[in-house]
């Protein structure tokens, strides 16, 4: 089989990795790496022994590249994702899609328009943990969801950030609750406060959101924890259901009822096949080429996702409280 020729632009931290992990699979041929910064772009394009290009455009241009993986800062990423899908190259884009929901929704559709495979790097969902957690909520081990709650926090990342906290890193959270474990159900209703603390953009967010059914979400994200923690839990009317993102280990408590009082029992460790995510994201988008299929999460997921974190951020920075999501927009 002819190997599918990919390409990484922006070598931060994620850029790097999405290199490393490239070079590593077997139908992929690592064709090329870019980076305003010539010495970064040398070094990587050395180590993994292809090419490198310091103007993203020149490398668009390239009639033999399948794929491009874009790993810039965020308010570059319209800008140059719709360069490499105008030259019908295939994009997976890392989150969030973009700084705001107009300009993703131009990139979907531009990638609509070229008839070009488009995902965006949402790796949490690729995470084995998160579906087994998925897996064990479908098949009714707690029963009816009656809340969810997250907590992603840590230090600083020690990287260029030009959006907020709810944006960069609560927005996984927001992609997993949302999209993959509700499904797409709808908002009735959103509470968020932030807080800028060393930046012009909010540095913490907590934030309550309604789902039809009455399932109540609780996200609480930040940048001001020296200790970096990942967690999901999720109540039943049937059980509790705990997540570790990190360690990728899945607890599980059933309960029953006795006398009127819910005791909970038959605590159970659920298996994981551990594997590294951005791993299995790659994989999955490289055989969506492959195969000619869906990619597994679409530009739509992303743009839901950013949708809902923009209005996060827009209540907490108003005086209103408690606002209908449907009065929003």
């Amino acid at each position: 089989m002819e190997k599918i020729n990919a390409a990484v632009v922006g070598l931060g931290r994620m850029g790097k990795n999405h290199a490393r992990v490239l070079s590593t699979i077997s139908s992929v041929k690592l064709f090329g790496v870019c980076d305003v910064d010539e010495s970064v772009a040398k070094n990587v394009a050395k180590k993994y022994r292809t090419s490198y290009y310091l103007d993203y455009k020149e490398l668009a241009e390239e009639r033999e590249l399948d794929v491009v993986i874009i790993a810039t800062p965020t308010s570059l990423h319209k800008t140059v994702a719709c360069e490499f899908i105008k030259n019908n190259k295939h994009v997976l884009v890392e989150k969030p899609i973009a700084t705001n929901v107009r300009d993703a929704q131009e990139i979907v559709r531009l990638a609509e328009v070229k008839n070009v495979k488009l995902m965006v790097g949402h790796v949490e969902r690729f995470n084995p943990a998160v579906n087994r957690l998925k897996e064990v909520i479908d098949r009714g081990d707690i029963g009816d969801i009656i809340s969810i709650q997250a907590k992603r926090i840590g230090p600083h990342p020690p990287r260029n950030i030009d959006v907020g906290v709810t944006i960069d890193l609560a927005i996984h959270d927001i992609d997993i609750i949302a999209n993959y474990i509700l499904e797409r159900r709808k908002i009735r209703r959103i509470y968020a406060v932030t807080r800028s603390v060393f930046s012009e953009y909010s540095d913490i967010v907590h934030a309550l959101i309604k789902f039809e059914g009455d399932v109540i979400a609780s996200l609480t994200a930040n940048w001001l924890t020296p200790t970096k923690i990942r967690k999901l839990e999720a109540i039943g009317d049937k059980g509790f259901i705990n997540l570790d993102y990190i360690s990728q280990n899945i607890q599980l408590l059933r309960k029953y009822e006795e006398v009127h009082q819910d005791v909970y029992l038959e605590s159970e460790n659920i298996f994981v096949k551990k594997e590294e995510p951005l791993k299995r994201e790659l994989v999955h988008f490289i055989n969506t080429i492959i195969h000619d299929e869906q990619p597994p999460l679409t530009g739509q997921d992303a743009v839901n996702a950013l949708k809902i974190a923009e209005e996060i951020e827009k209540i907490s920075k108003s005086e209103l409280v408690g606002v209908r999501y449907e009065e929003l927009g």
